[in-house]
């Protein structure tokens, strides 16, 4: 899971990292996670609850 802006920028990642990438808004992440845990990172769950911590004190 890579957290960045979308631009038009060709993206090469190592195949023997990487088996699949997309592209998604923050709340087609956050579905996501909730629907595949079992292919997430452990770690990704922790920084979901903390960025979405942070956006409610911005509000």
């Amino acid at each position: 899971i890579l957290i960045a802006e979308y631009n038009n920028d060709f993206i090469n990642p190592n195949p023997e990292e990487v088996d699949e990438y997309q592209w998604m808004s923050w709340d087609e992440a956050i579905k996501f996670s909730s629907n595949k845990k079992n292919l997430i990172a452990p770690w990704w769950e922790i920084a979901i609850e903390q960025s979405m911590a942070k956006r409610i004190k911005m509000i």
